[in-house]
């Protein structure tokens, strides 16, 4: 059975648009409503005062504002596993986009910790998605 253009003219567009709308709805599914990066994250550790110091500038670049930014730092041992876990809110009360903070918070040294990673939630506990989230060294 032979195909004719005009076969091809019938089922090509339909099928093309189909898989350009499932392309489309995928990109939408997969960019995060929230998102932040590290623009910047130091973390040191000081045995004299026995606490592990984060400081560091964070940039809202989702297209929405976040509403009670919470950053999450898990404490990472060297066999991999998770020491600690601490929280903080920043300042702002709405984190905008396009929005960049600083922030220092301290927490309790953990002995076994080598590392932090960030993660973040919104203030009423949904998921922010964390551009460069390390793993940053405790120095």
């Amino acid at each position: 059975m032979a195909v004719s253009r005009r076969d091809v003219l019938r089922v090509v567009p339909p099928l093309l648009a189909v898989w350009v709308a499932g392309r489309l709805d995928a990109q939408k599914k997969t960019k995060a409503k929230w998102a932040v990066r590290m623009v910047e994250l130091s973390v040191r550790r000081s045995s004299d005062e026995g606490v592990i110091t984060v400081e560091g500038r964070a940039r809202n670049i989702g297209g929405h504002s976040i509403p009670g930014l919470v950053l999450i730092f898990d404490v990472i041992s060297s066999d991999g596993d998770v020491a600690s876990r601490r929280r903080g809110k920043i300042d702002q009360t709405v984190f905008e986009p396009g929005e960049e903070t600083e922030f220092t918070w301290q927490m309790d040294d953990q002995a076994r910790g080598v590392e932090v990673k960030v993660s973040a939630l919104t203030g009423g506990g949904m998921e922010v998605q964390v551009e460069q989230p390390g793993p940053y060294t405790i120095e």
